[in-house]
């Protein structure tokens, strides 16, 4: 069961996994009898996960690196729905593996369909998260294939022949926000991935290197006979950082934005940067096509708090995605917008351009206010009087 899970680990790298924290994991796993008979799948899985989770918490937040909330993951999922029998999924970042385990039980649980026919890839820089992720879909018996290396650096699917990166039907991922890249190593980069302007992202801001790179990834009509699609998680500064307009320009021209979805604050373990999802589509359906949706989700209608930090509620996740596949304009919540607009906005994508997210005033009743108006005027009056008399009695004018 465990062949090939660890493979490619280095226990002797700075960054893998430490002594204390491997037997921990030793300890921990050896109380259980986790064969396949034994333990059905699922449960083996949710028990995995849950174990992935609490080692998330314990790091704090480094552990946020490698492991997504459930409740975002399934929102990117249901966001590029609608998957078949031997569909592709790649998560370039793909850290414990969350998304493509999310992905396979959609599949299988939503929509009827069988997850062995799925071909689910991820790629993940640290050596012993790599391991974990490959663990992950051992354990919920899925085929995979996990790669260990910087998807920015090294991608590790490729097609060679062609001198191109591999191309997928559906790209899940919530990248390391705002992380440093090898900018200097990849001026001519081989895959031609960061093609959207002759400069590229700062090295110290690698959000949309990770953009590009998997907008290549995704399948293209011209090319593939189909279209993919994409949900990334990302900062909110990539929406509207007056610098990176040079990258939203061609991303919006090339009409391969579908929506943008705000989420609120907090969400993420020992990190309250706001963020939201990234919903790309190289092949629009035609009543979609020069149009971008702006849904706001980070009113107090879509959560719950926590102790530590905020989580979208079932509810709240219903909304965004009724609204997302409907292409419904509501008040203070969503609204299509055609590109002309976005252009006009110098392709400024901040969801408050395009959607009222300042808290509504109440309705004022004014005959209501207008007596307690006067209630406060006779009770001035009263105290006036009262205040004269005082006066008087004290002598004074």
């Amino acid at each position: 069961m465990l062949k090939g899970i660890f493979e490619g680990t280095d226990y002797i790298e700075a960054d893998a996994l430490g002594d204390e924290r491997l037997g921990r994991l030793v300890e921990h796993l050896s109380k259980y009898d986790f064969d396949r008979d034994s333990v059905p799948p699922d449960m083996l899985g949710e028990a995995y996960m849950d174990l992935v989770r609490h080692f998330a918490e314990e790091e704090g937040k480094s552990g946020g690196q490698f492991f997504t909330p459930p409740h975002i993951v399934n929102l990117c999922v249901r966001l590029v729905d609608e998957f078949e029998d031997g569909h592709t999924f790649h998560d370039p970042t793909v850290g414990s593996g969350g998304m493509l385990i999310e992905a396979a039980r959609y599949y299988r649980e939503e929509q009827g369909g069988d997850p062995s026919k799925l071909e689910l890839t991820g790629q993940e820089i640290n050596p012993d998260i790599a391991a974990i992720a490959r663990m992950n879909l051992s354990i919920h018996g899925l085929n995979g294939s996990i790669a260990r290396e910087d998807s920015l650096a090294s991608p590790e699917f490729t097609n060679d022949e062609d001198n191109e990166l591999t191309r997928f039907d559906r790209v899940l991922a919530n990248f390391p926000f705002s992380a440093n890249w090898a900018k200097d190593e990849l001026q001519d980069d081989p895959w031609g991935r960061f093609d959207w302007h002759e400069k590229l992202p700062r090295a110290d801001r690698g959000d949309y290197a990770f953009v590009m790179h998997m907008a290549k990834q995704l399948k293209r009509p011209d090319r593939d006979g189909t279209g993919g699609k994409a949900a990334i998680v990302i900062p909110h500064g990539v929406l509207f950082r007056k610098h990176e307009q040079r990258y939203r320009k061609p991303m919006l021209e090339n009409d391969m934005v579908e929506a943008v979805v705000g989420l609120p604050e907090n969400l993420f373990q020992n990190n309250s940067i706001p963020s939201a999802i990234l919903v790309l589509n190289t092949a629009k359906p035609d009543e979609r096509k020069n149009e971008v949706q702006f849904i706001h989700a980070a009113d107090e209608d879509f959560y719950r708090e926590l102790s530590n930090q905020n989580e979208l509620t079932k509810e709240g996740l219903d909304h965004i995605v009724e609204n997302f596949r409907s292409w419904t304009t509501e008040e203070r919540v969503s609204r299509t917008v055609a590109l002309d607009e976005i252009k006009e906005n110098e392709y400024n994508l901040n969801i408050a351009l395009y959607v009222d997210t300042t808290e509504p005033e109440e309705d004022i009743d004014v005959q209501e206010e207008l007596g307690k108006l006067r209630e406060l005027q006779t009770e001035r009056d009263e105290i006036e009087s009262q205040m004269n008399q005082h006066m008087k009695v004290l002598n004074y004018e």
